[in-house]
């Protein structure tokens, strides 16, 4: 059940439900899912995330939260609208907290400090659009072994934010980044997001499945292709995977 509905400035509503299996789920499963439509969620039970990853959604502990669109742009267009959430994402943390050592990750995680604080998932069913985002508020959950491992705002900054305040900043945020793409697409927010990329000139790897490429990372495209420049001096543009540095001990692939 909904606990509480929110009257956003831009005219979306931002309804909050107590528990939910995920944020997504409650929108796919709603009779008439329209633009705008923003649920958060207190606890998800079966949370998930790229690649169909469990994102851990213990009560109060982040910020859960799925929102509906139905872009004008053609349909190929859609899955830059996961960068542009992820700039609106940094723009809210670097808007409460100035000085956090933020950066994203490509596609779009937020890192702090070379940590994980978020993650994006982008499901398309039909003509709608749906962003689910997952941010650690508190209690971040151990990873062994993380590349990049989770940290959480309260470690960051001493603070614990509510959900709604992070929500409410994103979203605003988010709106104003979504209309200006409605009108121009991705172009309109890639020097900006260029700006916040880590990893450029660093020597990374790109895990596909059981696939791996080491290269060069030389920025992105204009449709958020990433740029790995080879050993023979070549460019590939990638459209998906997992971007971790190279160490100097697997700098062979080892």
């Amino acid at each position: 059940m909904t606990f509480k509905s929110i009257r956003l400035d831009t005219g979306w509503e931002l309804a909050v439900y107590e528990t939910a299996t995920s944020t997504s789920d409650v929108i796919f499963s709603h009779p008439a899912p329209h633009e705008g439509l923003c649920v958060l969620a207190r606890e998800q039970t079966k949370g998930r995330g790229r690649l169909g990853r469990q994102w851990r959604s213990e009560r109060n502990d982040g910020m859960y939260l799925s929102l509906a669109l139905t872009p004008a742009r053609a349909v190929q267009e859609w899955p830059c609208l996961s960068f542009v959430a992820a700039l609106a994402l940094l723009q809210s943390l670097k808007s409460l907290y100035p000085d956090l050592p933020a950066g994203l990750k490509w596609p779009n995680d937020v890192l702090i400090a070379g940590q994980k604080i978020s993650g994006i998932l982008a499901e398309a069913k039909g003509n709608l659009f749906v962003l689910g985002c997952g941010v650690n508020l508190k209690n971040a959950p151990q990873v062994r072994d993380a590349h990049f491992p989770p940290t959480d705002l309260h470690a960051q900054t001493g603070e614990i934010l509510a959900p709604e305040l992070l929500a409410e900043q994103f979203l605003n945020h988010f709106y104003h980044l979504y209309q200006e793409w409605q009108v121009t697409g991705f172009s309109a927010q890639y020097d900006l997001y260029k700006t916040h990329l880590l990893f450029l000139s660093e020597t990374i790897s790109v895990t596909q499945g059981d696939k791996r490429l080491n290269g060069v990372m030389r920025g992105v495209t204009k449709t958020g292709d990433l740029l790995l420049e080879q050993a023979d001096g070549t460019l590939e543009a990638i459209t998906t995977g997992d971007v971790n540095l190279v160490r100097f001990s697997d700098a062979t692939g080892n």
